[in-house]
This record gives structure tokens, C-alpha cells and sequence, in this order.
């Protein structure tokens, strides 16, 4: 009977390690203190992706208001850059936009799940620049992106991954 405990045991161990995606196990936490602190001057409450696939050394944050003239909701977009490093800081590894307009950047052309079950659209532009965008499934009025710059390694999977730990700060 022990023979037959300790295959069992093993195995068992060996299928819960493998229930983890590669791109998840290589996704880390980071501190989102300035990524919060920024969101409180928003007039929308948007999620933010609490694991990312590094460490960020930096992280820089632009914003654009624009008050539409013909009875629209205002335009209001935010961009969060995260640089793995502090050597090239022209042009960050990732970087996520929140946005209370449907104008977005669009050179997306596959469709897939995210784990909550919400549609995102998922695409490869011209300078190899990953796109991940979706619309928020509780607030229809805010739409995120996800950037994978092409001097990063960060895959359409792990681009998933991210969006897929988005939530509100505490």
C-alpha cells in the first residue's frame, strides 16, 4: 500500500505545479503606490493589473482631458509605462491605458476569453507593438490597453495573464 502512496503523492504534486500557466508563474507582484496615488485625480475608477511580468525599476504615468462640445462624455485617457529598467527610459517594456472613450488605438484583428469571461481583442501592429485591449464587464464607460513594446520579450499569453489580475487598489 505505501508503494502505491508515494506515486500517488508525487503525481498529485506534479499536476497542481502544472495547473499554472508558464506566463502566469513569471508574473510578480510590484508596488502599485504610485499607480494608485495617480488614479485618485481620475473622474473614473478604473483597475489597474496588480502582477506584472517584472519588477518595475520605473514608472511613469500622462494623462489627457478633453471635454466634449456635443452633449458626449468627457475623454479622459491615462497612460501608466512601466520600465524593467532605468537605461532606456524613452521607451518602456509595458504600459497600460485607461480610457473613458471607445477612441482607442486599434490594430487588433484575434478575439479571446479572459478568465471572467469578458472579450478582449488582441493584435500586432507595423513597429511590433502587442495590443491587448478590452472593455471593463462592470463599468461599460472605461476601456484598458495593454502595450508590449517589441524591445520587451512579454508575450500575447502573458499579456493575457495581466489582464487577467486586473482589480481595484485597495
Amino acid at each position: 500500500m505505501k508503494k502505491l502512496a508515494l506515486p500517488f503523492i508525487l503525481m498529485s504534486v506534479f499536476l497542481v505545479a502544472c495547473s499554472q500557466t508558464e506566463s502566469e508563474e513569471n508574473l510578480v507582484e510590484y508596488n502599485t503606490e504610485e499607480v494608485s496615488r495617480f488614479l485618485k485625480h481620475l473622474s473614473f475608477n478604473p483597475q489597474i493589473p496588480t502582477l506584472l511580468p517584472f519588477k518595475p525599476e520605473k514608472i511613469t504615468v500622462s494623462g489627457s482631458d478633453r471635454v466634449m462640445n456635443n452633449n458626449e462624455a468627457d475623454y479622459q485617457t491615462n497612460d501608466f509605462y512601466f520600465h524593467k529598467d532605468t537605461k532606456n527610459l524613452t521607451t518602456p517594456d509595458l504600459s497600460f491605458r485607461t480610457s473613458i472613450s471607445k477612441d482607442l488605438i486599434d490594430n487588433t484583428d484575434e478575439t479571446v476569453e479572459l478568465e471572467d469571461g469578458t472579450k478582449a481583442q488582441f493584435g500586432v501592429n507595423n513597429s511590433g507593438i502587442k495590443t491587448l485591449k478590452w472593455k471593463d464587464h462592470k463599468d461599460d464607460n472605461i476601456y484598458y490597453q495593454l502595450f508590449a513594446y517589441k524591445k520587451s520579450s512579454i508575450s500575447k499569453e502573458q499579456l493575457i495573464d495581466i489582464a487577467n489580475h486586473f482589480s481595484h487598489p485597495e
